[in-house]
């Protein structure tokens, strides 16, 4: 739909068209990135520490910016951050002790 509009619209249209297309298609880069990264074998052995790194893109499309708060870092003050750091514990959390998985797909 979008290429349609950006071959047959006004040219407003068509201006917002081919910016919502180049839009999409960094963040299916950025997908497909995340799904290679995803699917490595894991150098962590399972049953391993808690690493979180809780990430502030800057109200911007790259990702994944930069890095607000780490593992063992003490709380930010930022409700989002420490929101992000605490659920991303209690992820882990019941991956490792209700599923018996050391992930989602147990690759660590």
């Amino acid at each position: 739909m979008l290429r349609e509009v950006s071959e047959q619209g006004s040219p407003m249209q068509r201006e917002r068209a081919l910016s919502a297309l180049v839009e999409s298609g960094q963040f299916r880069g950025v997908r497909q990135e995340l799904a290679d990264f995803s699917t490595r074998p894991s150098s962590r052995e399972p049953g391993a520490a808690k690493q979180r790194v809780i990430c502030h893109a800057d109200y911007q499309t790259r990702l994944p910016g930069h890095q607000v708060r780490g593992e063992g870092d003490p709380a930010t003050g930022d409700t989002a951050v420490d929101e992000a750091y605490d659920g991303s514990g209690a992820t882990f959390d019941l991956y490792r002790d209700i599923y018996e998985r050391n992930s989602i797909d147990d690759r660590g």
